[in-house]
């Protein structure tokens, strides 16, 4: 189990990472390859800044998750990713596309995206939404999800979010979502969100849902890439 590195943690340590990739580049590209072997000043930094992209990566992968997923194919005959299910409606299913996109990702080759028609009747509000269950929870334990996520002319929030449900699924015990501390809409590039969550005694059932509502987004698009949850502290901790 993990407990020292946090989402804010790895944000940061991305973003340093971005820094020190651009510093090489930026060297490698106004320094010919030769010179900076030939310089000891320059050989020098270019050898700390490797060092420190190699620790950083080291950080990243020993962070151990309970579950995750990055969306990648594990065969060629897969029509949908591993663990994952949209949440459909039969009356509006030629409003809504649910994609396994592998144009748009943020790392790897596949991400999974959620469109919604500008021509989405306006009845009703509809949560669109991705879903899996999560595995290997304990109750009373404190876990941590983190999703990467990318929108496109929404004009409401995007979410993930986890349900604790009782045996019979008739009633949610828990929920918790990424709506109030990142309240993404609009256009926006890649960025991480997440959340914190306690399970409470007697749940049987967790899901993670990821998703966008109508018609609200009307015309709008989402995608999710890296979602991990991983354990951050035992019952009574």
């Amino acid at each position: 189990m993990d407990t020292s590195v946090t989402i804010s943690d790895i944000v940061v340590l991305q973003t340093l990472r971005q820094v020190l990739m651009m510093i090489v580049v930026t060297l490698c590209s106004l320094t010919h390859r030769r010179r900076i072997m030939e310089s000891r000043k320059l050989y020098f930094v270019f050898t700390i800044i490797i060092l420190m992209v190699a620790i950083i990566d080291g950080v990243e992968a020993q962070t151990t998750y309970i579950d995750s997923s990055n969306f990648e194919k594990v065969s060629a005959l897969q029509k949908s990713p591993t663990g994952w299910t949209p949440t459909e409606i039969p009356k509006t299913k030629d409003y809504v596309d649910f994609i396994w996109d592998e144009e748009t990702f943020y790392k790897d080759k596949m991400s999974i995206s959620i469109k919604i028609s500008k021509e989405h009747p306006e009845e009703e509000m509809i949560a669109y939404n991705w879903h899996t269950d999560i595995q290997d929870w304990e109750n009373g334990h404190t876990y941590e999800y983190s999703c990467w996520v990318k929108g496109e002319d929404l004009k409401e929030a995007i979410w993930v979010c986890v349900q604790c449900w009782n045996e019979e699924m008739t009633k949610i015990l828990k929920f918790t979502t990424t709506q109030h501390d990142y309240p993404l809409a609009g256009t926006f590039d890649w960025q991480q969100i997440g959340a914190v969550f306690t399970i409470p005694k007697d749940t049987h059932k967790v899901v993670l849902r990821a998703g966008i509502a109508a018609p609200g987004n009307n015309g709008g698009r989402v995608w999710y890439d890296e979602v991990h949850i991983r354990e951050i502290s035992e019952q009574g901790k």
